[in-house]
């Protein structure tokens, strides 16, 4: 699973850096960084061909990994955490009208 693929380089960073407790974005550019990724110099074709022939992360891997790392370990989890759950209740209430 992707999820443990990423586990030891995700709550590595999620540990030191407290912005991307908070933004997968942020959270995927620290991680292109541990893999050794240029990000400066990275063109939007590149980057795109190396998602789909799987020289970069899985963006949803990553995602994945950050949301299970905070359910488990609450010093993984930002500032925004709580209101995102917080507000769970109404999605599930929002989807169930469908």
């Amino acid at each position: 699973m992707k999820v443990k693929k990423y586990e030891k380089v995700v709550s590595k960073i999620l540990l030191n850096k407290f912005t991307a407790r908070n933004s997968d974005y942020v959270l995927y550019a620290f991680v292109l960084l541990e893999y050794g990724v240029n990000i400066d110099n990275l063109s939007t074709k590149d980057f795109l061909k190396g998602l789909n022939n799987k020289t970069y992360p899985s963006f949803e891997g990553i995602g994945r990994c950050r949301r299970k790392l905070q359910e488990n370990h609450p010093e993984f989890r930002g500032t925004k955490w709580a209101a995102r759950h917080a507000e769970q209740e109404n999605v599930k209430k929002e989807i169930n009208l469908f």
